[in-house]
């Protein structure tokens, strides 16, 4: 009897084996598809990797190439003045790439074009590292600034039309993420290398990009198109198959899927209306106050970055240091820390952006501190023994780097992502990345002469001057762009510049209203008790 009992239960058991089998298989499946739903999927996240590991070529870059100066001067027997073309020529050729981005991008797609700029930063670090001329110098950092010009760009508008616009803030801080990592990197190969006892110690500085730009390249290679661009070319299958292949195919996925893709339509429907071509879409730059008020707003973002003095400072942290009385390996090891805050700094971004909203983070958690650091390297200029001169100004700069990388860094490259409406969003964003650049260049080139004009507090309290009155401007016409879509975004700036000026100044007033009846509300509470 009992023998007969134990051959049911063990027949029930291999029954109902398979069963419980596929059921669990079918649960982990839900799961996966669900998380995929919510989260995206697994390709998803390594294409926010990939594209934008190549935001690591400009940390790289501002990180080596103060400290490559001090090598390479003597080497090549030119002065500081000739020098400031290097160091700024990066920035030069960036400006150029940004523009140059915008045939790339809509003619190739977002892949190909950022293939090339790979390509571009590839050969300009050969040309940087392997040259024995001043002019080849000069012209390996400007192919090399022309990649990253393209890369700053392209990247941008890249993840913002393939990131879920509920995470798309954070996922597009991954640009700033990635050039903190790649300066804090730099910074601990240029403690090893300048070991290195030869006077060509600076070539392995400006080499460091190579394996950077190896990777991207091999990175992206494996990616699929924007789903958006695929939208914007009427290729509607394309686009579906690799909106699944980044987002999955659940309800969420597919429900935001045809909702872009609806919007998508609309505007190509208008621009078809129309008419319009390049000149077409100039003029109404130029004309309409709703498409023409982000790029004011992104223009005076990139003046606010690059007039504060932070990219300047960055190129010739060694230089400075060493002015201040610092020798070269101390500057050099001092910055690894720095290197680390800086990193460090930059991931708070990725949720305060989607949690607080882009200008809370802006003028509340960065600018402020940005212009307590500026305050800081000021008076430690004033101090007395170098120790001191060194440790007031390096505490400045963890406050411009720092509470930087938290608003006005991110800030400036997630709106540039955002912030243009799609007919002509490749053109905004070449502006915001043009004046960027430009702005870099020109603060990048012109330090040295300034500070031989004026010394270096001279030329922090002009930092000082143009960032306090940014802040008054950024805080009168920076929109809110939290948790909408990108389709969504331009009803922020109905009524142009102004109307965005009437809009922050009415909330401010309803803010304070807000607060005061709160008061009251609690003093009359008190009284009554």
């Amino acid at each position: 009897m009992e023998k007969q009992t134990d051959e049911i239960l063990t027949s029930q058991i291999i029954e109902e084996s398979p069963k419980n089998s596929d059921s669990l298989t079918k649960e982990k499946e839900d799961r996966e598809k669900q998380q995929a739903d919510e989260q995206g999927t697994w390709l998803l996240h390594w294409f926010q990797f990939f594209a934008a590991f190549g935001a690591m070529m400009m940390g790289l870059d501002q990180s080596v190439i103060g400290t490559a100066s001090i090598y390479a001067e003597p080497d090549l027997h030119i002065s500081p003045s000739l020098w400031s073309w290097i160091s700024a020529g990066a920035s030069l050729g960036a400006t150029v790439g940004s523009v140059t981005a915008i045939p790339f991008s809509d003619f190739l797609g977002r892949k190909k074009a950022l293939l090339t700029c790979t390509i571009l930063y590839f050969v300009g670090t050969c040309m940087q590292t392997f040259g024995k001329e001043y002019a080849v110098l000069v012209a390996g950092r400007l192919i090399m600034g022309v990649g990253m010009g393209q890369e700053s760009m392209l990247m941008n508008v890249y993840i913002a039309e393939v990131a879920p616009w509920r995470t798309r803030g954070g996922n597009l801080n991954s640009y700033n993420a990635f050039q903190m990592a790649g300066g804090f990197i730099a910074n601990i190969w240029l403690s090893i290398t300048i070991q290195v006892d030869t006077m060509w110690r600076w070539r392995l500085f400006l080499g460091s990009g190579f394996v950077v730009a190896f990777i991207q390249f091999i990175g992206v290679v494996m990616f699929a198109e924007s789903p958006r661009w695929h939208m914007k070319n009427n290729r509607v299958e394309e686009a579906k198959k690799v909106w699944i292949q980044y987002h999955g195919d659940g309800p969420n996925s597919m429900r935001d899927f045809e909702y872009a893709l609806q919007l998508v339509e609309e505007e190509l429907e208008e621009r078809k209306k129309y008419q319009r071509g390049f000149f077409g879409d100039i003029k109404e730059i130029i004309t309409n106050p709703r498409i023409r008020a982000p790029f004011v707003t992104g223009a005076m973002l990139g003046f606010t970055s690059q007039f504060s003095g932070g990219t300047a400072i960055a190129y010739y942290m060694t230089p400075i240091l060493v002015g201040i009385g610092v020798t070269a390996k101390k500057a050099v090891y001092a910055q690894i820390p720095l290197g680390f805050w800086s990193l460090a700094s930059s991931i708070p971004a990725f949720y305060a952006l989607d949690r607080f909203g882009r200008r809370f983070c802006y003028l509340i958690l960065s600018l402020p501190f940005v212009i307590l650091g500026i305050v800081f390297g000021m008076i430690g200029f004033s101090l007395n023994t170098a120790a001191s001169r060194a440790g007031l100004f390096l505490t400045g700069w963890a406050l411009i780097n720092g509470n930087g990388n938290i608003g006005i860094n991110p800030v400036q490259w997630v709106m540039c992502g955002e912030m243009y409406e799609l007919p002509v969003r490749s053109y905004g964003a070449a502006w915001s990345a043009f004046w960027i650049f430009i702005s870099a260049f020109t603060t990048t080139k012109t330090f040295t002469k300034t500070t031989n004009a004026i010394g270096h507090i001279g030329t922090f309290g002009l930092y000082l001057a143009f960032t306090c009155f940014f802040y008054f401007w950024d805080f009168l016409t920076l929109p809110e762009t939290k948790n909408k879509t990108l389709e969504e975004v331009r009803e922020q700036f109905e009524g142009g510049t102004l109307g965005l000026m009437k809009r922050n100044t009415q909330n401010l007033i309803n803010f304070f209203k807000s607060k005061l009846q709160k008061r009251n509300a609690n003093v009359v509470g008190m009284e009554n008790e």
